[in-house]
Formats: structure tokens, C-alpha cells, sequence
């Protein structure tokens, strides 16, 4: 009986095996989820980032990546997030100014909920403001011509504007150096001696009422014992008035 003990021990540790397998199948052990295969695949291909806390646990994700030179963000994204629309999330979780614009060494916080970031909406189109219109300046108006004044009728009844028309072309200022002034062409002496000297040196100076107040004492009145000398003081023109 002795001898048989070691085959009846033997024989009790192959039972036990046997309802092991029995009880536990392979086929039902059970099996890491995708989650925990790939945070373990992670453990052992990079042991020291997983203990400092570079990998998340929940995605799988980097919690950080450092751009290579000639990264851009949708290729960050493809190769982190597999779909290379989710690059918004790496241009706003990281504030850049320019999404267009990353460096290498530069390091990018990679955010776990990708769809919760919008891409930046388009700048709206600069429109151009339509020119003003700037009128052309217009010339001034044009100054009405200057009209010699018309000569008043003098209380004696005579009409000294066509006199003047005959004397001097109606110019009330002439004085073309011969001698003759104003528009009934008086000289010096006649003009100062009937009082002409009170309005102005010379006739062509003085308006046109002063010249036929002049030319009515010359005619009619007289002045300052100065006798008049009629309508012959004007002897071509003179009877036109």
C-alpha cells in the first residue's frame, strides 16, 4: 500500500487540472479591453513616459506633443487623433494667434474631447468701399462786364451819356495822354477852373455825376465868377445831348 501512494498523489493533481480547465475554458478567460491593450502596448513601449504622466489612461492619448520641422496641425492631428479635421483643437486648445503658423521644438497640449472645439470661422471678405465721387470743381461765375455808369440828366435837360458816347467812347476814366480827361474830355484848366479840383485833380479821376456837375457850370451855370460858355464848349458832340 505504501508503494502506491506517490500514483494515487498523482492521480488527484491531474483531477484537479481537470476541472480547472473544466470550470475556465480558454475560451472564456477574460481579455483587456482596446482601451487597456493599447495603454499596456504603450507601458511597454515607453515605460518612463507612462510613469510620468505623458500618456492618458482614459484615451490613449499624448497629453502633449513637440512639432518636428515640417509638421503642420492636420498632420498632428491625423497622426494623434487619426482624422486630420480635428486640427482646430490643437489651434484653440493652445491659443495660437495664426493656426497656419507652428515651429519645430515648439510644444502643443493635446486636448482629450477633439469635437468640442470648433475650427475658426473664416475671416469675412474685405469689401472694397466704392470711391467717392469728388465733383469736378466748376469756375467761378463769370463777373458781369463792367457797364459805364449811366450819366444822370442834368436839371438843365440835357443828356450828357450820348455826349460823353461821342466824346470818349462813354469812358468816364479815359485819359490817352492828349490833354483830355474824363468821359466829356475836359483839360486841367477848365476842369479846375469851374470847380472840378473839389472832386478830384483831374476829371477822369472824379465818378461821372461829379464831371456833369462840372459840365453844366461849364455850359450853363458858371462858377465862382467864372462865366459859362454854353453847349459850344462842346462844339461836335455837344449837340447830341
Amino acid at each position: 500500500m505504501r508503494a502506491s501512494q506517490p500514483y494515487v498523489l498523482s492521480l488527484a493533481a491531474l483531477l484537479s487540472a481537470a476541472v480547472a480547465v473544466a470550470i475556465y475554458p480558454a475560451s472564456s478567460a477574460p481579455k483587456p479591453s482596446t482601451t487597456q491593450a493599447s495603454t499596456m502596448d504603450a507601458m511597454v513601449r515607453s515605460p518612463a513616459a507612462y510613469q510620468s504622466g505623458a500618456l492618458s489612461v482614459s484615451r490613449g492619448l499624448p497629453r502633449s506633443v513637440t512639432v518636428r520641422p515640417g509638421d503642420t496641425l492636420s498632420g498632428i492631428a491625423g497622426n494623434v487623433y487619426k482624422d486630420v479635421s480635428d486640427w482646430p483643437a490643437l489651434c484653440d486648445r493652445n491659443h495660437l494667434p495664426d493656426c497656419d503658423r507652428i515651429y519645430a521644438g515648439q510644444g502643443l497640449r493635446v486636448p482629450r474631447h477633439p469635437s468640442r472645439y470648433r475650427a475658426p470661422a473664416p475671416p469675412a471678405p474685405v469689401v472694397a468701399a466704392a470711391p467717392v465721387q469728388t465733383p469736378a470743381p466748376q469756375p467761378p461765375p463769370a463777373a458781369p462786364p463792367v457797364q459805364s455808369a449811366p450819366a444822370p440828366v442834368s436839371s438843365s435837360g440835357i443828356n450828357w451819356g450820348p455826349i460823353a458816347q461821342c466824346e470818349s467812347g462813354g469812358n468816364w476814366a479815359d485819359d490817352t495822354g492828349n490833354g483830355f480827361y474824363g468821359g466829356l474830355q475836359f483839360t486841367i484848366t477848365t476842369w479846375l477852373a469851374y470847380g472840378g479840383g473839389a472832386f478830384a485833380p483831374s476829371a477822369n479821376l472824379a465818378s461821372a455825376g461829379d464831371q456833369i456837375t462840372v459840365a453844366n457850370r461849364i455850359a450853363f451855370t458858371g462858377w465862382n465868377g467864372t462865366p459859362p460858355q454854353g453847349m459850344g464848349a462842346w462844339p461836335v458832340c455837344g449837340a447830341k445831348g
